[in-house]
């Protein structure tokens, strides 16, 4: 869940105190670069102080990654001797940076802006431990639920979906 991860990269930084605004940038809604200019509707604006997480940030059109890297320079310039500072910026992909600047689906300047400061997260696949977690929790709350009383899984079960490969990550899970 990429606003889960965005939420716990904001809460583990620096700026954990103030707001963290969620951009989906695959809404429309997030397409014109004026809003993002906008001293009073800007997402930029709302975050400051805070975190500003842009979920999906190849959704963005290239003048909104140009508006977005503009601002947040402009932003960082001037913020000095001001209480609250631009926002810290996090965005999450489903593929890489590097992998969204060569399909020219992220700008050269918001690239610049990001540096290579980014953080992988391991398919579902890859984190058996988590799995386990989620299966177990997921089993006992609907036992409770449904029940009163929390359900489990047998250990072949429980290895069968360890060994899945689960391409679609927790949305498969939870399907």
């Amino acid at each position: 869940d990429a606003a889960a991860w965005a939420a716990c990269a904001h809460l583990a930084g620096p700026a954990r105190d103030g707001p963290l605004v969620l951009v989906d940038a695959a809404s429309s809604a997030e397409h014109a670069p004026e809003t993002w200019e906008d001293p009073e509707r800007s997402p930029l604006s709302l975050a400051r102080g805070g975190s500003l997480a842009v979920l999906d940030v190849g959704a963005l059109p290239a003048p909104v990654q140009e508006a977005l890297a503009a601002r947040l320079a402009r932003d960082e310039a001037s913020a000095s001797g001001s209480d609250l500072g631009p926002p810290r910026l996090v965005v999450t992909s489903a593929v890489g940076l590097e992998a969204l600047r060569e399909a020219g689906r992220l700008t050269t300047p918001l690239a610049r802006r990001l540096g290579d400061d980014g953080v992988r997260v391991p398919a579902l696949g890859e984190r058996g431990e988590d799995l386990r977690a989620l299966v177990l929790d997921g089993l006992a709350a609907a036992g409770l639920r449904a029940r009163g009383v929390p359900l489990g899984v047998e250990g072949q079960a429980l290895r069968a979906l360890l060994e899945h490969d689960w391409p679609g990550n927790d949305a498969e899970l939870t399907a």
